[in-house]
């Protein structure tokens, strides 16, 4: 086999193309369990695509479930550790939880942290160190090693020997990387691939795998163009190479980035790499991309990693009145395109004030409403009790979107409405994806969520951050974007005679605005195209025309997909 580290001839250069692609095809009986997951953002400000991309996998670990799942103290060995930069991560990732962490490389590194251990030796010696790790990772690393499934089993062999619960997870280049890297160590990583490794390794028993999709194909082309491209022209031109890419706040680097953040949810088949996971059966792997407790949520809010949506509500129920419940129905009827509600089930997820609840009751609706933040759920109680006390066709709850156990209980509903709630979840997809369950066949979603913006988004998410992380710069930040764009705006409605939209009022919408983190975003067509693979035909649209601001849909479940 070729190496594609190693100094190739030209023959050797071509031969190597077939060669990976040969080994993409390989046959297999094996299943490969694959799960979709969310990225969080991380503060990477250089990097490829793959690099960000796997940085934001690891921060998207639920440690503290990394940890309960192996026993407490988590013991890291990193194959082909490099720097043993990623202990730094681990280490800070799991606090009070991590125990230690040695890294295996062949070489050793200046910049190595003193407090980690580093053992020099080859990967395929692994084994003789497995010995009280119950945590082995690696890092782009598994493709440098030519018999790399040997490694595996022979860790798994030690791994098992030595613990109860043990768990690996390797970061890999998916096939499209080929393209990218042209002649970059023995291979890549197909579906078919971890198929076959994962058919060996589940044989020797107890042990299952999964593999987690990152990247798409934004991802692909802007590193093709920015890295691939760019590189090889120089090298034609006999011009020094140039790392722009490597650079703060150049051009390149800021391409890469923005590329990286919205191929945070793999949704395409063109994966930039994978996060190959082995576990032991009585880990509960589902548990890694858990959904934040009712303890870690009040934790980011203190933090200020997350808005106070529940305090907002409810400030703004004290200027609610008839004529904005009007205008919340007159919204309703709409948008769905109906004059009533009647004998319908109406589910608001994320309910907030509960204003739009009370107007779908109002309708005629058998409403349920639920909400993860405890005073949201107080505020939608405190309209219930006002309008509809003691009514059994309204029922309010706490729950969270990204709770299946907790969905399952709720059934299937004849309209589904979160308007500008399931972009602010920390894991957006996921939630649409949940959402998708609860609608009845010939149900309706009626869901609005932030329009994408490609410079702008980047401005909003440091907005958003820096007014929920630092008190003191919030009257700032209402001060300029009362401003901007708030004052024009408010403006333009009074020249026109128009009230706000949904009976909201400006100065709480504006506060919702500037606090409401986490933020992600969407395109109608990215938006479009999930769900219409899931059953739904798009009914009604209204977009805000590339500007800022929340685009809205309906859609209408005409079949049943997985």
């Amino acid at each position: 086999m070729i190496n594609g580290d190693q100094k190739l001839s030209w023959k050797e250069k071509l031969l190597y193309f077939p060669q990976c692609i040969k080994q993409w095809n390989v046959s297999s009986k094996g299943h490969l369990s694959t799960r979709f997951v969310n990225l969080k953002p991380t503060n990477d400000e250089t990097g490829t695509s793959q690099r960000r991309l796997s940085n934001m996998f690891w921060h998207t670990l639920n440690w503290v479930s990394v940890s309960e799942q192996l026993g407490g103290q988590v013991k890291v060995l990193d194959i082909a550790c490099g720097a043993g930069q990623y202990g730094l991560k681990y280490r800070s990732y799991l606090g009070e939880n991590f125990s230690s962490y040695t890294g295996v490389d062949i070489y050793e590194h200046d910049d190595f942290p003193p407090e980690f251990n580093l053992i020099l030796d080859k990967a395929e010696n692994i084994h003789q160190y497995i010995a009280g790790h119950n945590l082995i990772v690696s890092q782009s690393g598994l493709e440098h090693i030519e018999d790399d499934l040997d490694v595996l089993v022979q860790a798994l062999i030690a791994q098992k020997a030595h613990g109860n619960q043990f768990l690996q997870i390797h970061l890999v280049p998916a096939p499209s990387t080929l393209f990218l890297y042209l002649w970059h160590g023995w291979r890549q990583y197909s579906k078919k691939n971890l198929a076959l490794m994962s058919e060996r390794l589940i044989e020797l028993g107890g042990v299952s795998t999964l593999a987690v999709p990152l990247g798409g194909w934004r991802s692909f082309w802007v590193h093709f163009f920015v890295i691939t491209v760019s590189g090889a022209l120089r090298s034609l031109l006999r011009k020094r190479r140039i790392y722009s890419w490597d650079v703060i706040g150049s051009s390149a680097s800021s391409k890469i980035a923005s590329a990286a953040l919205n191929d945070r949810f793999c949704v395409d088949r063109i994966p930039t790499c994978w996060a190959f996971v082995i576990y032991s059966d009585n880990v509960d792997v589902e548990c890694l991309f858990k959904s934040m407790s009712v303890d870690q949520f009040q934790k980011e809010i203190s933090t200020g990693q997350r808005f106070k949506f529940g305090e907002n509500w409810k400030k703004f129920l004290g200027t609610l009145n008839d004529d904005r419940i009007k205008q919340a129905e007159t919204s309703l009827k709409t948008m769905l395109e109906v004059e009533n509600l009647d004998g319908k089930s109406f589910l608001d997820v994320g309910s907030g004030s509960g204003l739009f609840s009370l107007a779908a009751r109002n309708l005629g609706a058998e409403v349920v409403s639920f909400d993860f933040d405890e005073t949201s759920v107080w505020c939608t109680s405190e309209l219930k009790n006002r309008y509809y006390e003691d009514d059994p066709s309204w029922i309010v709850m706490q729950g969270s979107v990204l709770d299946n156990d907790f969905l399952k209980t709720l059934g299937e509903f004849d309209y589904v409405y979160s308007w500008g709630v399931l972009h602010h979840t920390g894991d957006m997809w996921r939630a649409l994806d949940n959402v998708n369950k609860l609608v009845k066949l010939d149900g309706f979603l009626f869901i609005a969520l932030y329009n994408y913006q490609q410079f702008a988004t980047r401005y909003w998410t440091f907005v958003k951050r820096t007014y929920n992380k630092y008190p003191l710069i919030r009257p700032f930040w209402i001060l300029i974007h009362f401003l901007y764009p708030t004052l024009p705006s408010i403006t333009l409605k009074f020249l026109q005679n128009r009230k706000a939209p949904r009976g909201m009022t400006v100065w709480y919408d504006l506060l919702d605005w500037l606090g409401g983190f986490p933020f992600e975003v969407s395109t109608p067509k990215e938006i479009f195209n999930f769900y219409k693979a899931k059953g739904f035909t798009l009914t009604e649209l209204k977009t805000v025309g590339g500007k800022l601001g929340c685009n809205e849909y309906v859609f209408r479940r005409t079949m049943r997909k997985s």
